[in-house]
């Protein structure tokens, strides 16, 4: 039994942790939601779950095919892919790849155990470090 850290928190039974409420307006599959839980729970720690959980949702929304950052950013238009909105820099896997709902988990997971969440603009939103 869990004590809430408030109203708009709700305890999820798969991540063992507390999670924000997602406001009713967005419709989520269930189905692709589970299985991005799924490759968290494979891919970070057990007490990252909640965090990565919430990264992915603020940066996201839980969508796989999310598209973002096509702007510039210090002079440069790197758009952002997948769940996790990793920037196709050099060195990093292609925009296809990261598409990739497995492989973008598995490479935000190798990114946090080099950088923890400083990579992320949610996770500085969130406070999470």
């Amino acid at each position: 039994n869990q004590l809430s850290p408030g109203g708009q928190w709700r305890w999820n039974e798969k991540l063992q942790d507390w999670i924000p409420n997602q406001p009713q307006n967005i419709k989520k599959d269930d189905s692709s939601l589970n299985m991005a839980i799924d490759l968290i729970k494979k891919n970070f720690p057990q007490d990252q779950w909640g965090n990565a959980y919430q990264v992915m949702m603020g940066e996201s929304g839980g969508n796989s095919r999310a598209i973002g950052d096509n702007y510039p950013i210090k002079g440069q238009t790197i758009p952002s892919y997948g769940l996790f909105q990793i920037r196709a820099l050099p060195g990093r896997p292609n925009p296809q790849t990261l598409l990739n709902p497995e492989a973008n988990v598995k490479y935000a997971a190798d990114l946090w155990k080099k950088q923890k969440w400083q990579p992320w603009t949610a996770a500085r939103k969130l406070g999470i470090q």
